[in-house]
């Protein structure tokens, strides 16, 4: 799979913040979410 796009982005998940980045593929519609931990 080729990557599309790569975005860091911050999310509010379980009452806490988190900093997120979302890997983008063109193949799938879906995205890979990896923790960079709280923030």
């Amino acid at each position: 799979m080729q990557l599309k796009n790569k975005i860091n982005i911050h999310v509010f998940k379980n009452s806490q913040f988190y900093s997120c980045r979302f890997e983008f593929y063109e193949d799938e519609n879906c995205c890979f979410e990896d923790n960079d931990g709280q923030i």
